[in-house]
């Protein structure tokens, strides 16, 4: 399977030229790249409150599911875990909203 973005669905993907490397000359002010079109991003978490949105996590690498609990572990390793429902996930903002379970 491969990961194009859409506006590149109608092209033939191209293989590198650079052999995989990225020369630093190409890169100056980008995010490095994983795979050629594929940029590799953490999200922050949020958990809503009476007062809005409040930032949980930052990084997150991971959300899993241990039952009805929600385990967000970022980059570094660090486990969060949460009795709450996840409400919503903005893939293109970076962002994962929870909502607290209620009894």
């Amino acid at each position: 399977m491969t990961l194009r973005r859409a506006t590149e669905a109608t092209k033939t993907p191209e293989a590198p030229s650079n052999n995989g490397t990225i020369d630093s000359a190409d890169t100056a002010g980008k995010v490095p790249e994983t795979r050629p079109g594929v940029v590799m991003c953490e999200s922050d978490a949020y958990l809503v409150t009476e007062a809005g949105e409040e930032k949980i996590m930052e990084d997150v690498a991971a959300l899993a599911f241990d039952g009805e609990i929600i385990v967000l572990t970022s980059l570094l390793g660090d486990e969060m875990r949460l009795d709450a429902r996840l409400a919503e996930i903005a893939f293109l903002d970076h962002k994962i909203v929870l909502e607290p379970r209620t009894r």
